[in-house]
């Protein structure tokens, strides 16, 4: 069989059409092709295509209340994740939050970027209203008849605010019984 050069042609990877019409002539032609596959890359799951990233799942249950002056920690700051990585709160633990339904959120970026997409999650925590502390010592005595004055009506609060007390400064001290008053009422602390 006469050399045309064609074996030295398909080693080198190409044969033009028309020198493979011209020997089809001549003789049966057998042609084996084999294609590198281009583009195609051999992910974990037994060769093929890499599939897309998936989304991680965030498990965070609703917190339970709160008061105010309670610092967030890790008992409202607790969601997981599905696989590993790190979370990142809004607002961040120490937070002290108003009284009222406030939001937190939690940013996750997971530990394996190639094969998860970041995710967030969102709760809702109840921060319930304080009740202030009011500190009030017993009054020295006084003499009856005597008007109450910022002497007896000295109590204080453990936040700011205003006392309107009963009965008032400037009234007698005593009721219809001849019994000393001591009763106060304090207005909303905020």
């Amino acid at each position: 069989m006469p050399d045309s050069g064609i074996s030295r042609s398909i080693d080198k990877g190409f044969i033009s059409m028309g020198k493979l019409f011209g020997l089809m002539s001549q003789w049966p032609l057998f042609l084996v092709l084999t294609l590198p596959m281009v583009n195609q890359a051999c992910g974990p799951y037994g060769g093929g295509p890499t599939p897309g990233k998936t989304t991680p799942t965030i498990t965070w249950a609703t917190p339970t209340a709160i008061t105010y002056g309670t610092a967030l920690s890790s008992t409202q700051l607790n969601a997981t994740a599905s696989v590993a990585g790190t979370f990142v709160y809004t607002p961040a633990a120490a937070t002290i939050l108003n009284a009222g339904t406030q939001t937190l959120s939690v940013s996750f970026t997971p530990t394996d970027t190639t094969h998860y997409n970041p995710a967030s999650a969102t709760v809702s925590l109840t921060v319930n209203k304080a009740t202030p502390t009011i500190t009030w010592a017993t009054p020295a005595a006084i003499t009856a008849g005597t008007a109450l004055s910022a002497t007896q009506l000295d109590a204080t609060a453990s936040v700011a605010g205003t006392f309107a007390y009963n009965p008032a400064s400037g009234t007698g001290s005593c009721d219809r019984s001849g019994n000393p008053f001591r009763h106060v009422q304090s207005k909303r602390f905020h």
